[in-house]
């Protein structure tokens, strides 16, 4: 039963991890990413300050403290969610979430497998693990390049109808327009395999939490940690990189930036306040919940195709689904037999 509920909960930490970075493309005005991921920051704080008080529901103690190896996760939050806000801009975000999904469901499979006592967990079977890892990266890189794909099926109907077309004439300057945004886009997708990195690393700190502190109670630390980081970056980019004033910080900041910001941090908090019940209350291993939670790019692309409209082919989202039946099928086998599998339990 506690295996059922881990994995819900997984799924749920999913859905928000999907979710949460969406919120910057509904404010009215673009934000400056860096500023945006300060009110994220502080979403996540002042969720955090409240997350202890659900530790007598899953049989702990409630303890307020400070502890270094929270706030070690709470800056490895800020700097995957600001790399994740610049990505977006760049290269959508089905795109970036499937990137930066792929590159931390790597590094988190590494900590589960390789990393040190006590995130390392035994793999019920190695063989099948890279099988699953292989289903996971394939259903991740079918997801973004799902448009890409469909176009394969269709290139003799879009060769047919660009040499029909009376003003195919200046390629080379479409050429050359089309550049900039093609180095953008790889940009993006850098940034992207940056969230990765510092994203499927946040909760490995948590593991060498004193154990009084442990679980959710390593949250208030985290949280306050977030918010300093993020403002100390926001602060620094503005006056340094920037160099701009007070009165154009003013004219940046908007009610609606600030309130999308918080509820965007809130929302990825309750996915980390679901691993963290799945890892320290229900006994999942970090190189299975953390996997899963990479998994939130299917709920992204969801947004990213039916909401925002990043891609309308009918045949492209029908790869789209391909790719998240795949991912599916990767993310069922490394739970059977991935690092502290359910096999060996």
């Amino acid at each position: 039963m506690a295996g059922s509920i881990a994995f819900v909960l997984a799924i749920l930490s999913a859905a928000c991890n999907g979710t949460f970075s969406m919120l910057g493309k509904l404010c009215k005005k673009a934000p400056d990413p860096v500023i945006f991921n300060f009110f994220v920051a502080l979403g996540a704080l002042l969720s955090s300050l409240l997350a202890p008080l659900l530790m007598p529901a899953f049989g702990g103690n409630l303890t307020y403290g400070w502890t270094w190896p929270g706030a070690l996760a709470g800056a490895l939050f800020v700097l995957s969610t600001l790399f994740s806000f610049i990505a977006i801009p760049l290269s959508g975000l089905a795109a970036s979430a499937a990137t930066w999904s792929c590159s931390a469901m790597i590094v988190s499979f590494l900590w589960g497998a390789i990393g040190p006592q006590p995130i390392f967990q035994p793999m019920s079977s190695v063989p099948l693990s890279m099988v699953a890892i292989v289903l996971l990266a394939a259903g991740v890189l079918i997801l973004n390049l799902s448009p890409q794909i469909a176009a394969l099926f269709s290139a003799k109907a879009a060769g047919e109808k660009n040499s029909s077309d009376p003003e195919q004439g200046s390629t080379s300057d479409s050429s050359v327009e089309q550049k900039p945004m093609a180095w953008l886009k790889v940009l993006g997708l850098i940034s992207a395999m940056t969230v990765g990195l510092f994203g499927g690393s946040v909760l490995v700190p948590a593991s060498y939490v004193e154990p009084e502190l442990k679980g959710l109670n390593l949250l208030p630390s985290f949280g306050a940690s977030a918010a300093l980081v993020g403002f100390l970056v926001a602060f620094t980019y503005w006056l340094l990189w920037r160099r701009a004033g007070f009165a154009k910080l003013w004219q940046e900041l908007s009610l609606d930036m600030s309130l999308k910001g918080i509820a965007a941090g809130v929302i990825w908090n309750l996915g980390n306040i679901c691993q963290v019940i799945t890892q320290n209350s229900l006994g999942l291993a970090y190189g299975i919940a953390y996997l899963l939670l990479q998994c939130g790019l299917l709920f992204a692309g969801m947004w990213g195709i039916y909401y925002f409209k990043e891609v309308t082919s009918p045949r492209a989202i029908l790869v789209f689904w391909i790719g998240a039946l795949v991912l599916i099928g990767g993310a069922i086998l490394l739970g059977l037999f991935g690092p502290g599998s359910v096999a060996d339990q």
